[in-house]
C-alpha cells in the first residue's frame, strides 16, 4: 500500500512538472531564445526560435520584426519584408522597422517602396539621418 501511495505522489509530481516545463515554454521564452541566438549570430536557429514564438502568438510584432532582421541577415530580402510587413499591419509603425524594411526593398530593387518607406522614417524623425 505505501509503494502504491509513493507512486502516486511521483507520477502526480511529475505531471505537475511538466504542466510548469510547458507553460514555460510560451512564446516569450522562444522569442528571448532567438535574441539569444541573434546576438550570437546564429541567424538560422535565430529564425527557428522567433518561428515558434510567432506559431504560439502570431500576433507578436517583436518577434515578426526580429524574424524580419533574421531573415535580413541571411540574405534573404524577400522574407525579411514580409515580415517587417506583417510586424506593420499587427500595429508595430515605428522609425527602424521602415527603415529596415526600406534597406531590404533598396536590395530588392524596389526603389519605389524603399522611398516611400524612407519618408516614413523622415516624417517621423527628421533627424534620422541614414
Amino acid at each position: 500500500m505505501r509503494s502504491l501511495i509513493y507512486f502516486v505522489v511521483f507520477v502526480g509530481s511529475f505531471c505537475c512538472l511538466s504542466a510548469v516545463f510547458a507553460a514555460e515554454s510560451g512564446p516569450e521564452q522562444y522569442f528571448d531564445i532567438g535574441n539569444g541566438y541573434f546576438n550570437e549570430e546564429q541567424y538560422d536557429k535565430a529564425i527557428t526560435a522567433y518561428s515558434k514564438a510567432l506559431e504560439l502568438a502570431p500576433g507578436h510584432v517583436l518577434a515578426s520584426y526580429n524574424r524580419g532582421l533574421s531573415y535580413y541577415k541571411t540574405g534573404r530580402n524577400d522574407l525579411a519584408i514580409a515580415d517587417y510587413s506583417m510586424a506593420v499591419s499587427n500595429g508595430y509603425a515605428k522609425p527602424d522597422i521602415f527603415s529596415s524594411r526600406g534597406i531590404a526593398y533598396l536590395k530588392t530593387g524596389q526603389y519605389g517602396l524603399a522611398a516611400e518607406d524612407y519618408t516614413k522614417v523622415i516624417a517621423a524623425n527628421p533627424r534620422f539621418a541614414e
